[in-house]
């Protein structure tokens, strides 16, 4: 399973990047849509760092940890897309000026990452 660990790592890597990149560019500009793939990339770091210890471990353990790293993935997803609706429908009836060019380099940056 250690050959499994180090694509693993290097994808907790570049999402760890693309988590920095559109919740600070995010931030910056006042994008809603940056800022909530930022924190999507949050969950999925978390369940990225739960597979790279499940392959560390025996073969038993790390079966239940890989199940548990999907339904956590799965349960952040349902939350962030609630936070998402929630603050899309709040930007609805207060519109904000968006920075243009910095959710598309930040965007950009992130699909590469991705």
């Amino acid at each position: 399973m250690a050959h499994r660990r180090r694509p693993l790592v290097t994808a907790l890597a570049l999402n760890t990047a693309a988590l920095v990149v559109e919740v600070g560019s995010g931030l910056r500009a006042s994008s809603l849509s940056l800022v909530m793939d930022g924190v999507h990339n949050l969950s999925d770091e978390a369940a990225l760092g739960l597979l790279v210890f499940a392959y560390t471990l025996r073969t038993g353990l790390s079966g239940r940890l890989l199940r548990a790293a999907n339904l956590f993935n799965s349960v952040g997803l349902l939350a962030i897309s609630t936070v998402l609706v929630w603050q899309a429908f709040g930007r609805l009836s207060r519109p904000q000026a968006v920075l243009g060019l910095v959710p598309v380099v930040a965007g950009l940056t992130a699909a590469i990452c991705n």
